[in-house]
């Protein structure tokens, strides 16, 4: 019960309750010129700790930032632009706290970007989104205005670097979300990357196999816990055949100046990537 309850920090917050694929286009929306504006940060994310003490990010494209740590080379992708209600992600923070950070009451803008590393003559993706799975989002966010949401851009963003899903070496997956491993499906539920050797921490794979959300007593969380574990063990079973555990243990370094960790509680199973000399 435990574990279980640690799965649900962040289920409603990060709105991963897709269950399949969809095929309705996403309007272009209109977007400002981000070389006056925000061109120096790169986007943040979940998935990557940096260790170097200043970056400069350059932007390349409108979905995608470039930047080195200790001489590697890093791409920050796009997979989405999603408008989340602000009630799901701030449910407990007052209102007037929300207005001293500018903090929309109503709606916010969240992008999904996910790391690719360029090591040792390697393409490593962290993570890589929710795919066309991401368009289930606009169903369980009903309430939000969707009109510049913008879902499966990974793929088109890697063409940006000239990269293609077949030049991806590996993929490691910091935890087994829907909006973090749906994009290694297409819509006909065919694997995006063939050629990727697929990183998963042992603690998580087990953990999703394992579960069973029937001793869950809440029923909304019952229901949150089995559409996630439906969605996992989808995904499991189309790319067991590519998948490397990671053990459970201490840092370890998966590439050179690439490493992993433990980071358990979002998910029961959860791991960190870290970039770095030390």
């Amino acid at each position: 019960m435990g574990n279980s309850r640690r799965i649900l920090r962040g289920v409603l917050a990060s709105a991963v309750l897709f269950w399949g694929c969809r095929s309705a286009q996403t309007p272009e929306p209109q977007r400002q010129n981000s070389e006056s504006e925000g061109a120096e940060t790169a986007p943040s994310s979940q998935t990557v700790a940096v260790t170097a003490p200043t970056l400069a990010a350059r932007q390349l494209e409108n979905g995608v930032f470039s930047f080195e740590i200790d001489g590697t080379r890093i791409y920050q992708i796009t997979d989405a632009e999603m408008n989340y209600e602000s009630r799901y992600l701030f449910s407990d923070v007052p209102e007037e706290v929300m207005k001293q950070h500018n903090v929309p009451s109503d709606q916010v803008l969240l992008t999904w970007t996910h790391p690719l590393i360029k090591v040792g003559g390697k393409n490593v993706m962290l993570d890589v989104g929710g795919g066309c799975g991401g368009e289930g989002v606009r169903g369980f966010m009903s309430e939000a205005d969707h009109s510049t949401t913008r879902v499966d851009l990974l793929q088109d963003n890697l063409k940006a670097i000239g990269l293609t899903a077949d030049d991806i070496d590996a993929i490691v997956v910091t935890h087994a979300h829907t909006d973090h491993i749906n994009g290694l499906l297409n819509e006909n539920e065919e694997v995006l990357f063939p050629n990727a050797t697929i990183y998963i921490s042992k603690v998580e794979w087990d953990f999703w196999n394992d579960l069973d959300p029937e001793t869950i007593e809440d029923p909304l969380r019952r229901k949150a816990i089995t559409g996630l574990k439906e969605g996992a063990l989808r995904h499991f079973a189309k790319i067991e055949s590519q998948v490397v555990y990671i053990d459970e243990g201490d840092r370890q370094e998966l590439f050179p100046g690439v490493f992993t960790e433990p980071a358990y509680g979002h998910t029961a199973g959860q791991i960190m990537v870290s970039v770095g000399s030390g």
